[in-house]
């Protein structure tokens, strides 16, 4: 849909697209809303019915039907759903102007809702993909943050498991003597018994 997709309850819509239509009812009809004013005359039906689908009004086959069905009708329909409009966007105005409007100024009437609808879907379009660009970029930003801190956890989780594994080994390396060490403490040993085994030798001869 180049215009966008029609609106709902839920839709953003500008702040600038409130209150006041996009053109004027006669004079800017002619200009900014001439491709609206020319689909309406080649095909009404279409027309309106694809104005009241992208206000979230109707189903464009239903809207379709209904002006074909009920032509005679066509000021009345179009007045009410003239007034759906206006409460949608607080746009000021009666029933009553939106009947004549529709009765006396036909075409232009039909043309200014159609410029209203299609400027409105075009904006909200582009303001809502820009939110969800938005949101996603910041779901992104988010995403990395938490990765890069879970990162950094277990890099400090690492670093705590190697120093904990060189302090015991420290530990271990204190607890047990070196191989030099071990034969000092073997010579000595030896030395010790040897002497203790003369000494008690002596002992016994004398006695």
């Amino acid at each position: 849909d180049a215009t966008g997709p029609p609106l709902t309850m839920t839709s953003f819509i500008p702040e600038d697209l409130h209150r006041q239509w996009t053109t004027e009812f006669i004079f800017e009809a002619r200009e900014e809303a001439a491709p609206q004013m020319r689909c309406f005359l080649a095909c009404p039906c279409c027309r309106l019915a694809d104005t009241w689908r992208a206000a979230g009004l109707l189903p464009y086959h239903f809207g379709a039907l209904v002006t074909q069905f009920f032509c005679i009708f066509t000021p009345c329909i179009g007045a009410y759903f003239r007034g759906l409009i206006r409460d949608r966007f607080v746009i000021p105005g009666t029933r009553t102007a939106d009947l004549l409007q529709w009765i006396c100024c036909l075409p232009f009437a039909a043309a200014q809702e159609a410029k209203q609808m299609e400027d409105v879907c075009h904006a909200s379009f582009h303001e809502e993909e820009a939110m969800r660009k938005e949101a996603g970029r910041k779901a992104d930003i988010e995403r990395k943050q938490k990765e890069e801190d879970e990162a950094e956890k277990q890099g400090r989780k690492a670093e705590g498991d190697s120093a904990g594994k060189a302090l015991q080994d420290l530990t271990s390396a204190i607890g047990k003597p070196t191989g030099r060490a071990s034969k000092e403490r073997a010579h000595v040993h030896r030395e010790h018994t040897r002497k203790t085994s003369v000494l008690q030798g002596c002992f016994e001869f004398k006695a």
